[in-house]
């Protein structure tokens, strides 16, 4: 066999996947992502088109994005922050962290009724918001008794 044939085969060649397979939690992750992009779009009336054309990528992507199918990346996620306006952990909200193993600290998670919560409270005056603030520190001594 000539180099040159040699060459034409090697290149023919499929090239080998050094990637795995996710695992179970990060398809978790992935699927919990896309249910707070699909929240959030839809919160703002946005269409699955519209977002596309604001990342630059296709409306199928956006539902792959959604559905978890694909995972989105950083810059995407911050774009998307950006589009929405929402701090970037938004994205990552009733996703559980895994406990430390040296006991470090867990943030706590918010549903659909806290990340509405918070959006109504960054609009409310500063004395409204402390207002707010006594009232909910009150419920959560009695246990909103």
């Amino acid at each position: 066999m000539t180099a040159l044939n040699q060459a034409i085969k090697t290149r023919s060649r499929a090239p080998q996947s050094n990637t795995r397979s996710p695992s179970k939690r990060e398809l978790e992750i992935s699927a919990t992502v896309g249910q707070n992009i699909r929240t959030l779009r839809a919160m703002t009336g946005m269409s699955q088109m519209t977002l596309a054309e604001k990342l630059g990528i296709t409306f199928q992507q956006v539902q792959k994005y959604e559905k978890g199918t694909n995972r989105v990346s950083a810059p995407k996620l911050v774009l998307m922050a950006e589009i929405f306006k929402t701090p970037i952990s938004t994205f990552f909200s009733n996703i559980e962290l895994l406990p430390s193993k040296d006991g470090g600290v867990t943030l706590p998670t918010f549903g659909k009724d806290g990340m509405r919560a918070a959006r109504l409270f960054e609009v409310l005056p500063p004395k409204i918001q402390g207002a707010a603030l006594r009232v909910l520190q009150s419920l959560s001594e009695g246990n909103g008794e």
